[in-house]
């Protein structure tokens, strides 16, 4: 269990940084916040 969010939380940094990157770091951290909210009902 702890691996899986591990991988999640690594995604989540990845797709963030790809995301800033392209300068629409307010829905990176939009994406991030649901996909804690979807891992965690």
């Amino acid at each position: 269990m702890y691996v899986h969010t591990l991988k999640q939380l690594a995604l989540a940094i990845e797709v963030s940084k790809e995301l800033k990157r392209r300068k629409v770091a307010p829905y990176a951290e939009f994406l991030t916040d649901s996909d804690q909210r979807l891992s965690h009902p």
